[in-house]
């Protein structure tokens, strides 16, 4: 396998990659590391949710997804004997993965009748569970209007601020007034008393 190959591949590929190890090691009495769960109620979401499935909500999904199929793929590369497994190489390597043949008999035959059932479940699935989107809409809801009010409570500390501070210099100011003032009225009894004793002088 070169450091650069890249292949393309979906769910459905490596619950198909898992059936073909187990068909090869589970009659050997030979335990592989399971495969992820299908989540049904998630993938008729993101399938059928339309306008009801946010954008959020189908990433959320994808990631959680992504992230158990990269799980099962290091299980898979720790395993001393599928690492090296024919199958295992061309489902890395190849543009087309591996598939079962068509022509099996007894497990193999059930395992793909069992694979073509639950396609077909899976295709027919449209539930859409209204009370949990109705809360989570609600939730939705509630999160945007706590976001406003988050916004008019920080203007409204910000105001406050402000106030404070202009009430500070304010008040700096009319203490600056008052003794202003009060220089003012010991200026005005300097003066009346030199007038006076001018008029006392000139008589």
């Amino acid at each position: 396998m070169t450091p650069d190959t890249t292949v393309q591949r979906r769910f459905s590929d490596f619950i198909i990659l898992h059936q073909l190890l187990m068909e090869n090691y589970l009659p050997r009495g030979i335990i592989v590391p399971p495969a992820p769960e299908k989540n049904f109620m998630g993938t008729a979401k993101v399938r059928f949710g339309g306008n009801n499935q946010s954008t959020e909500d189908q990433s959320h999904f994808i990631r959680k997804r992504k992230a158990a199929l990269e799980r099962y793929l290091n299980r898979l590369m720790r395993h001393h004997l599928v690492v090296k497994d024919e199958t295992f190489k061309r489902f890395l390597q190849e543009e087309e993965p591996p598939r079962p043949n068509p022509n099996a008999s007894g497990i193999k035959g059930f395992m793909k009748n069992m694979e073509t059932m639950v396609s077909k479940a899976t295709a027919r699935i449209n539930e859409v569970d209204e009370w949990y989107e109705d809360k989570q809409q609600h939730i939705l809801e509630l999160e945007e209007t706590l976001k406003k009010l988050l916004v008019v409570v920080d203007n409204m500390v910000c105001n406050r601020r402000d106030l404070a501070l202009k009430s500070n210099s304010f008040s700096e100011n009319c203490s600056h007034l008052g003794e202003c003032s009060h220089l003012l009225n010991k200026l005005e009894n300097r003066v009346v008393l030199v007038i006076v004793f001018a008029f006392w002088a000139l008589s």
